[in-house]
């Protein structure tokens, strides 16, 4: 038989398996895809008109971004996607209520000169700070009384915006 020195054979595999280094760097491309892939799920998130799946995916996005920011391991190809995709979300917060012109037609109501109008407005960030924006602060505002219709636009973003409007006497 013959006579093999374990060293040798030892030597012999780790010359052509990848070095401790070259997994590291494998290691930081898949933490970078995996912190990527994270922030676009929720950036996306806070896109859906859903409050607590606001906070949840706003919360996801500054966990991604800290997490990212420490690993140091962006790439320069995904900051347009990121920029892109940021812009996205906070023009969905805020293009709503901003651009929404729609009013109730006073003689639809049927109330003629009496009605009174109570308008709230808010902006929130990262999901917080809209729970102020409802018909009731609305109706507390003006003082109505018997409630008629409401309008209640909101956008969903990082940065979002709503607006109420309660028609009553």
């Amino acid at each position: 038989m013959m006579n093999v020195d374990k060293k040798k054979i030892f030597s012999l595999l780790s010359s052509v398996s990848p070095t401790v280094q070259r997994c590291g760097e494998c290691g930081a491309q898949a933490r970078s895809r995996i912190y990527f892939y994270l922030l676009v799920v929720s950036l996306i998130a806070t896109m859906l008109p859903h409050p607590l799946l606001n906070i949840l995916s706003s919360l996801a996005v500054l966990i991604s971004v800290a997490a990212w920011a420490i690993a140091s391991v962006m790439r320069r190809s995904q900051w347009p996607v990121v920029a892109l995709l940021v812009a996205a979300s906070i023009t969905s917060g805020c293009a709503g209520p901003i651009f929404d012109k729609t009013a109730v037609p006073l003689d639809l109501l049927g109330a003629g000169d009496q009605v009174k109008l109570g308008t709230v407005e808010g902006v929130g960030v990262f999901g917080l700070g809209l729970d102020q924006v409802t018909a009731e602060h609305a109706i507390e505002k003006v003082g109505i009384k018997k409630p008629i219709a409401m309008l209640n636009v909101r956008g969903y973003g990082l940065i979002s915006m709503a607006k109420v409007q309660v028609y009553g006497e």
